[in-house]
């Protein structure tokens, strides 16, 4: 009985410095997992603060694709109605006039299939920057960022044309 009681008491005292022990380096490990807590929100801080400028482009650049693509529209609609009449009065129409249709047409349809390669492009660098964030590699962020940036700008330049061959349409 007198064994029990002491196996008792020293099973008591072994879970009590257990216990001790578990809290104590609970307590070591809490502010050090608070400072590394604290240093990567940091870090993510830095970050953003470094490629802001350039989020700030791709934003702009952004509204003027949209705002070019509702131009596009309406000059494309234009286009169509204006060879739909042209259509109608067939017979007036000179050969160099159905050759610069002809032209104008297959301007356009490059120009929509250019349009729609760069497409994956933005795609391909999105999936980069998220890489790049878990790794939280600033450069290839950076880089990332630029090559959409250019992306966007051949996206805006080939909008431009676009509406420029659609309004000389109107012309013929």
């Amino acid at each position: 009985m007198r064994k029990k009681i002491i196996t008792g008491i020293l099973l008591v005292c072994l879970m009590g410095l257990g216990s001790q022990v578990y809290a104590a380096t609970a307590e070591i490990t809490a502010p050090a997992a608070k400072g590394a807590l604290q240093e990567r929100i940091q870090n993510i801080r830095d970050i953003r603060s470094e490629i802001q400028p350039q989020l700030a482009t791709i934003r702009d650049n952004r509204t003027e694709i949209l705002e070019l693509r509702a131009e596009a529209r309406r000059a494309h609609s234009a286009a169509v109605a204006h060879i739909k009449e042209l259509r109608q009065d067939v017979d007036n129409l000179t050969d160099e006039q159905i050759d610069a249709l002809k032209d104008a047409v297959d301007i356009l349809r490059q120009h929509r299939i250019d349009f729609s390669a760069t497409l994956g492009d933005i795609w391909t660098e999105t999936l980069v920057i998220r890489s790049a964030r878990r790794d939280q590699d600033v450069e290839q962020i950076k880089d990332a960022l630029d090559r959409i940036i250019a992306v966007q700008a051949e996206r805006i330049e080939l909008l431009e044309t676009s509406i420029a061959d659609m309004n000389s349409i109107l012309d013929i």
